[in-house]
Formats: structure tokens, sequence, C-alpha cells
């Protein structure tokens, strides 16, 4: 009973589930990008089979340059500006991503810096949204960690597969996915 009234506690205060849905939505356009970037890169832009490992590759490396980044900036500017001003950068980003796969259709020299670009703001978001969600529960943190985990990789999967089943094709569900799910997360967080 304790366990269970710790973890409704932590589902239903309303600034942590926002930051716990803001997180599902962005990780959820990483689930995206994992479950359609065989056939983006192949059979949208050409990319040999051989090449494909390096290519997503290099894209997804940005987030592991965010992440260890994002630890020394965070201490600087706190993780609720930090992670504010990389959901903007992300929305932003992912507007020029949806202009790119209609009017530059087919040209990776636009889809992958673009990709890298919010690959790598994800480094700001995840964690920061994560620890922000956290905040008012360090004397349940056990519990409000594992439902909040849960919520956000349960929903996070969801996403991703809606996104992967939108693939026609072209980049443009998948652009367009990252600009609804980072523009929903921004009103989720505010």
């Amino acid at each position: 009973p304790v366990i269970i009234r710790n973890m409704h506690a932590a589902l239903v205060n309303r600034q942590s589930i926002g930051y716990v849905l803001g997180t599902m939505l962005v990780m959820g356009g990483v689930f995206g990008y994992v479950n359609t970037g065989q056939q983006l890169y192949s059979q949208h832009f050409g990319v040999s089979e051989a090449a494909f490992p390096i290519v997503f590759g290099s894209t997804a490396a940005m987030m592991a340059v965010a992440n260890i980044a994002n630890s020394r900036i965070v201490m600087r500017f706190g993780a609720r500006r930090v992670s504010h001003s990389g959901v903007l950068l992300f929305i932003v980003v992912s507007a020029v991503q949806v202009w790119a796969s209609h009017y530059r259709p087919g040209e990776l020299f636009w889809f992958m810096p673009l990709t890298a670009i919010n690959l790598g703001l994800l480094g700001f978001l995840g964690a920061n949204f994560g620890s922000i969600a956290m905040q008012l529960f360090a004397h349940i943190a056990g519990a409000a960690s594992s439902v909040q985990s849960f919520f956000r990789m349960f929903g996070a999967a969801m996403v991703g597969l809606v996104i992967g089943q939108a693939f026609d094709g072209t980049a443009k569900p998948f652009a367009m996915s990252l600009l609804i799910c980072s523009t929903l997360a921004l009103l989720f967080v505010l």
C-alpha cells in the first residue's frame, strides 16, 4: 500500500507529470529514428548497406557529445533553463527539418546535420527533464523513479511505433513527428 501510494503521488503531481510526458515525447522521436533509420537511409537517401552504420552512428554520436556537455552546462545554468532552451531549439531545428523534407527531399546533406543536431539536443532534454520531474520526490525517490521511468519508456516506445508505422518512403513523416513531439513536449513542461 505504501509503495502504491508513493507511485500514485509521483504520477499525479502536475509539474512532475508534465516533464515525464515531455521526456516521453522527445524520446519517442529517438525511438522513431531507430525504427525508421534503416529505411530512411537506404530507401530514401540511397545509402549503401555498408555505409549505413557509419551514417546512423555519426548522427547518434551527437547524443553522447551533448550528454557530456550537458553535465558541465547544467551546473552553470540549471536544469530548467538548459532543458527549456533545448526544447525551443529542438522545435526550431525540427521546423527546418520539415522544410527540408519538403523542399530538399532526398538530400542527405540537409537531413543528416539536422538529425544530428536534434539528437544532440536530446542530450540536454532527457536527463534534465527527468531530474526536474524527480525534484519533489526525494523522500520517495525509488518508487517515483520506477513509475516515471516505466511511463516514459513505455510511452516513448508507443510514440516510436507510431512514427515507424508512418514511414512512407520519405523523410516527411519523421520530420513532422519531431516537430509535433517537441512542440507538445514544450506545452507539457510549461
